[in-house]
């Protein structure tokens, strides 16, 4: 078990995304959450639950974690998700991409979903501009990309295109970014 109680931590199979994605959150669970991975590969009916209430955060450290929910779900490890508050932004993508079934949330839940930002750039010429164009363009792809995988929201790139889209209780379930409400069967 890791010492830091107030935010990102876990104990046994549990895993708690509760802050930021950012580069201490990747420091306290991504190679612990590997190791349980690891540990589940083989055994049937091994589960692994991700608690997330979160604002969101940094990408590239979200996609170190999408990148082991896949390993897991290659090697029929269940990953658990549950959603008791908020899951905002990539605490969202990382929500909705729980295995089937095994996705859950509470009747007060919230989803905020949207294409993200690139920040903290500076552009010096035209090159460099063209270049983080290219750059965030591939950004927000991905994170469509994610959605088309990850739910069933309707007419998603026109409702992606502005930011600000929440989706709270009911709707979480309706457009596909959880499977069911916690304490259902």
């Amino acid at each position: 078990m890791s010492e830091d109680k107030t935010k990102c931590f876990y104990e046994g199979n549990t895993f708690y995304f509760n802050d930021d994605f950012n580069d201490h959150m990747y420091a306290k669970l991504f190679h612990p959450l590997k190791q349980k991975i690891d540990t589940g590969k083989g055994y049937k009916d091994f589960t692994i639950e991700l608690q997330i209430h979160s604002n969101g955060g940094c990408a590239k450290c979200l996609y170190a974690f999408l990148s082991l929910i896949d390993y897991a779900k290659s090697e029929e490890v269940t990953i658990s998700t549950i959603v008791t508050s908020k899951a905002y932004s990539c605490g969202s993508m990382l929500a909705c991409a729980g295995s089937k079934g095994h996705r859950y949330i509470s009747h007060y839940a919230e989803h905020l979903v949207h294409l993200g930002s690139v920040g903290g750039v500076r552009v010096y010429n035209d090159v460099e501009l063209e270049r983080i164009g290219q750059y965030s363009k591939r950004h927000f792809d991905r994170a469509r990309d994610h959605y088309k995988k990850h739910s069933r929201i309707k007419k998603l790139n026109k409702v992606i295109a502005s930011d600000w889209l929440f989706f709270m209780g009911d709707e979480i379930i309706e457009n596909g970014l959880a499977d069911k409400f916690i304490g259902e069967s």
